[in-house]
């Protein structure tokens, strides 16, 4: 993965590739990120030099204090960050309690949430990333199963998505943006379309 993004980001040039990392994808982003287990790789770009226009990750299932301790790599290898994330996240909510059970996976301590699981109060980022809470419009409840898949059945999210892909990360009245809730915490404008 981390040789073909490098492919990628030579072919088109630096700050013309976007990233979207759905679910367990932000795993594989993270270890890319890392250097894939090899301290001595290459890293892909710097703050001067980013490969990446913009990073999206949706539903996150990475452990927040693991995304923290590295936070600095997505900013310094993407111009814009966006992290779409609900409090109602069944997958997530069940990942977390595996993470939990005899300190599987990745080590760190799972009890607080998933990056994908929102909460004003764990999600404060340093300025410039976007934490999109999209509880008023992912359609679901506490306990619909569809809601891990949001990015895909709810068409405002989706145009969201996609005007950050198509340049429009700042303008944030054209994206149905409410916010800042706080520092770096927004909310997507029920009724958008």
């Amino acid at each position: 993965m981390r040789n073909a993004m490098t492919d990628i980001i030579k072919r088109y040039g630096s700050g013309q590739v976007d990233i979207v990392a759905h679910s367990m994808g932000n795993q594989l982003l993270w270890e890319m990120l890392q250097g894939c287990g090899d301290p001595t790789a290459p890293v892909l770009g710097d703050a001067a030099n980013k490969p990446f226009r913009a990073m999206i990750l949706v539903a996150a299932d990475l452990s927040l204090p693991k995304f923290r301790d590295v936070l600095n790599n997505y900013t310094d290898l993407a111009d814009e960050l966006a992290i779409y994330a609900s409090p109602n996240d069944l997958v997530l909510q069940a990942s977390a309690r595996v993470f939990n059970q005899n300190d599987l996976g990745d080590g760190y301590d799972a009890r607080v949430p998933r990056l994908g699981l929102y909460t004003r109060s764990t999600h404060a980022f340093e300025a410039g990333v976007q934490v999109i809470s999209t509880q008023t419009v992912d359609g679901t409840t506490t306990y619909a199963p569809r809601n891990h898949n949001y990015h895909i059945n709810n068409p405002t999210i989706r145009r969201d998505i996609s005007m950050i892909l198509n340049g429009q990360f700042s303008d944030l009245a054209i994206r149905c943006i409410l916010g800042p809730l706080d520092e770096g915490h927004y909310m997507i404008s029920l009724n958008c379309l």
